[in-house]
């Protein structure tokens, strides 16, 4: 069986498709959220929160070996940026 080869131009279509889909199952369940009554200054949090839970493991094993360590001052630094970000 021969491997199929994708351009890198249907890669960058497929991607923005793929984000495009994303963005309206997004929408699509923000308003079913905010239609059943959760309170539009809690969603966001759940909505982080579960981003956190998803994307942290993710980040953590993909960059274990180009991260720099995590010291006092970098989370400091971190803190900060969230704060006004």
């Amino acid at each position: 069986m021969k491997p199929i080869h994708v351009s890198g131009k249907l890669k960058l279509i497929i991607a923005v498709l793929v984000l495009q889909l994303c963005f309206a199952g997004f929408h699509i369940v923000s308003r079913v959220a905010l239609n059943i009554g959760v309170s539009k200054i809690v969603y966001p949090v759940y909505r982080n929160l579960l981003a956190l839970i998803l994307l942290a493991p993710i980040a953590y094993f993909y960059e274990k070996k180009e991260r720099p360590p995590l010291t006092f001052s970098l989370l400091v630094q971190i803190f900060f940026l969230a704060l006004v970000g």
